[in-house]
């Protein structure tokens, strides 16, 4: 278990987190045809399909540029915020296979890999229940807290808690949970973010990785919104506030 001095490994006592983390494997299969059964179903073709699937593929094993003194934040990839779960997001986890080729390449070139996890007391302002705007969700030691089973986890992995308190909500991984601090011991300079929601949690990241004097790069395939309305204005705010989005910025 790694433990950084200072902090505490206790989830319910800190808002930040980190231990050694173990593979999982994932799987990422090729989309299946289906018979036309209705009268006004529109049937795929397979060249169609499989330009798709080779545009994916391609994406899939994008190299990512990394440099030194970069770090990787991984935004909320869990159960709930992804089909089936408490608070899902549309798509949540078509960006998996694309995040585990990040993730993986930083752990090759030995680049930290940050995962955060929000872990709700029962009891949360942001709970429709509390007057807040979502339904109950990743409810501390529930099933929606785990990662996505399909969610590589590096052996480098560092884990941020947050969403903790009583009395407010945290959307970003640097609200009150000391993540500031530690990249600046770290000597990080340059943050790639991915997850979930753009809309959400992960462009109030972006935001402070930049208020924290941090550049800040937003994987735009690596992350999906809410709403298509909501995450046009996130990406609209992160990059007048001066984040890349990548790979379109960076081209």
């Amino acid at each position: 278990m790694l433990e950084i001095p200072g902090f505490k490994t206790c989830f319910y006592n800190s808002s930040f987190v980190c231990r050694r983390g173990f593979a999982s494997s994932f799987k990422h299969g090729r989309p299946q045809r289906h018979k036309n059964k209705f009268k006004n179903t529109t049937v795929i073709s397979k060249a169609k399909l499989k330009k798709t699937q080779d545009r994916l593929d391609t994406m899939n094993q994008e190299k990512i540029p990394f440099k030194k003194n970069d770090a990787l934040i991984i935004v909320d990839v869990q159960k709930d915020f992804c089909p089936g779960g408490a608070l899902a997001i549309p798509e949540g986890d078509i960006i998996i296979p694309y995040l585990n080729n990040c993730i993986q390449q930083a752990e090759t070139e030995q680049i930290p890999v940050y995962y955060s996890r929000d872990f709700h007391p029962v009891v949360h302002p942001s709970f429709e229940s509390q007057g807040g705007p979502w339904p109950a969700h990743c409810v501390q030691d529930t099933d929606g807290t785990k990662f996505h089973p399909d969610l590589y986890i590096a052996d480098n992995a560092v884990f941020v808690t947050k969403g903790v308190r009583f009395d407010q909500d945290q959307n970003s991984v640097f609200d009150q949970t000391g993540l500031k601090y530690h990249l600046e011991s770290a000597g990080v300079q340059r943050v790639w973010i991915g997850g979930l929601a753009m809309d959400v949690c992960v462009v109030d990241t972006v935001l402070d990785a930049l208020a924290s004097n941090l550049q800040a790069i937003l994987l735009g395939e690596g992350t999906k919104p809410v709403t298509e309305q909501g995450g046009q204005s996130a990406l609209e705010k992160m990059s007048n506030s001066g984040a890349v989005i990548y790979p379109t910025d960076s081209k």
